[in-house]
């Protein structure tokens, strides 16, 4: 290819994006919810006991009784996962102005593996079907 050639496939594909997609395109939603997410470790141990006296001044004596205390303290209500063997929690905040406090919060226990917003997700770009259809042997029946 030629180096004309390339230099007007790419200024196509910036002008392209500027004027049909990216991100600022989605109607100003916002980019996440009332909603955290959470993963624990399996393990708690008097490491972290000691971690979570230094920040809240309370000695759980398990994991259970931590996030119960949690979910009190920042008025977290559960969402139940729909589907099996996800690894996080999923919360929904009362207090939608902290939240971002309350995730770093979370994000300073040392039995946390991560804590973030339930980001909202997009589609971006969807494929066009080839003049056949999809590639499936039964797509027409």
């Amino acid at each position: 290819m030629s180096a004309k050639k390339i230099l007007f496939l790419f200024s196509f594909f910036i002008f392209t994006q500027i004027l049909f997609g990216g991100i600022r395109e989605i109607n100003n939603k916002p980019s996440f919810d009332d909603e955290i997410l959470v993963e624990y470790k399996n393990e708690f141990g008097d490491k972290d006991i000691d971690n979570f006296y230094s920040i809240y001044k309370f000695k759980p004596d398990t994991l259970q009784r931590a996030v119960e205390y949690l979910k009190v303290k920042y008025e977290l209500m559960e969402i139940p996962a729909r589907l099996d063997g996800i690894p996080f929690v999923r919360y929904k905040v009362k207090d939608k102005e902290n939240l971002i406090e309350i995730v770093k919060s979370f994000q300073k226990l040392s039995f946390v593996n991560y804590a973030q917003p339930n980001y909202k997700r997009y589609a971006l770009y969807t494929p066009i079907p080839t003049p056949i259809g999809p590639n499936d042997w039964y797509y027409q029946q």
